[in-house]
This record gives C-alpha cells, sequence and structure tokens, in this order.
C-alpha cells in the first residue's frame, strides 16, 4: 500500500461528526437502508392489521344477517 492512498482514505475534520450515531445518521447508505427496513416493518405489521379488521368486520356483517 502506498502511504498517501491511506492518508486520502481517512475523513478530513470537517467531515468527522462528533459521534458514531451522528455519521450514520448523515450517511446515505446507511439512510436508505434504514427507510428500507422501516417501510417493511410497516408494510407486515399493516398487512397483518388489515386482515384483522376484515375479520370482524365480516363477522359483524354476518351476525347482522342472521338477525334480519
Amino acid at each position: 500500500h502506498q502511504p498517501t492512498l491511506v492518508f486520502y482514505g481517512r475523513l478530513t475534520k470537517k467531515n468527522r461528526k462528533a459521534t458514531l450515531a451522528d455519521e450514520l445518521v448523515s450517511d446515505p447508505k446507511t439512510s436508505q437502508y434504514r427507510k428500507r427496513k422501516v417501510r417493511e416493518i410497516e408494510e407486515k405489521s399493516r398487512a397483518v392489521t388489515n386482515k384483522k379488521w376484515k375479520k370482524k368486520g365480516n363477522q359483524s356483517k354476518n351476525t347482522k344477517q342472521t338477525r334480519n
């Protein structure tokens, strides 16, 4: 390895953040990953929630029909 390549691979003081968490939040690759994972979790929870409501709705429709 050449010493100049190692030096230029480092972050400057201006580019460094105070904490590791700040660096992760400001990193575009990490933010894209985080957004994708949050979207996946929301879709899974939304699918389960919708199924519960549909079941309850069908049950209430069936009970109304049997009462009449």
